[in-house]
């Protein structure tokens, strides 16, 4: 059984230094291709960690921690960098997204009660696409909130706040797409049930939260160094 032990610890083809740095897309699929087997690893991790719900956001944050080192083609052992991150966060995590979870359910909400009376009053149409924007928009930020307090574990809320806010502003066409193609990935779990059972099993988890990671990650950064521009003292 040497043979099994060697597959399962042997380092990875990782990336050579004289390629040239991939960007966009091809990052995203040459992550998927090199870190394939880590990324199942991490999708049952996140699962048995995320069962008592009450977890959830602590465990979306190791994740996001974990996919960044991925992205990165850093060497990371996987379980104990997620619990490291997963206990110094949980606190932290569970209070932030407290406060989004209850923004983005009254957004949802407002935008189903007024859906609901589009028949009775064609302006609520109107009110209706207001506040469903609003709420992808709060939703959006709360994604990019996540990769900033990976990114800038030392800033307090109102500076994570802030810069999420930035990064969304800077680059919303990313994510939303990134949030598109997810939302395609869970459709297709559906669609196919129950041949699909095994894709949140799987992979659907922890390559969900690998794009959204990395359609953040530049927005964030971008956000920061603006930010840190303008505070900066003119000479």
């Amino acid at each position: 059984m040497q043979w099994l032990a060697n597959y399962f610890t042997k380092e990875g083809a990782g990336i050579s230094k004289d390629e040239p740095k991939k960007e966009g897309l091809a990052l995203v699929l040459s992550t998927l291709g090199r870190e394939w087997l880590e990324l199942i690893k991490l999708n049952l991790l996140f699962l048995l960690v995320a069962l008592p719900i009450v977890t959830l956001p602590a465990a979306y944050l190791a994740s996001v921690n974990v996919s960044l080192f991925y992205v990165n083609d850093k060497n990371v052992y996987l379980s104990r960098e997620f619990f490291r991150f997963f206990k110094q966060k949980f606190i932290p995590a569970t209070t932030y997204s407290l406060g989004f979870i209850a923004v983005i359910t009254i957004g949802i909400m407002t935008t189903r009660f007024y859906i609901l009376g589009v028949s009775e009053n064609f302006t609520f149409v109107a009110l209706a696409t207001i506040s469903g924007s609003v709420t992808c928009f709060v939703l959006m930020v709360a994604i990019n909130f996540a990769t900033a307090v990976v990114l800038k574990q030392n800033s307090g809320f109102k500076s994570l706040l802030k810069i999420s806010f930035m990064a969304t502003l800077l680059r919303p066409v990313k994510l939303f797409i990134s949030l598109a193609v997810v939302t395609t990935l869970w459709l297709l779990h559906f669609i196919f049930y129950p041949i699909s059972i095994f894709m949140p099993i799987v992979f659907n988890f922890s390559i969900g939260i690998l794009i959204l990671t990395f359609s953040t990650v530049k927005g964030v950064n971008e956000a920061v160094d603006l930010l840190n521009s303008k505070n900066r003292p003119q000479l």
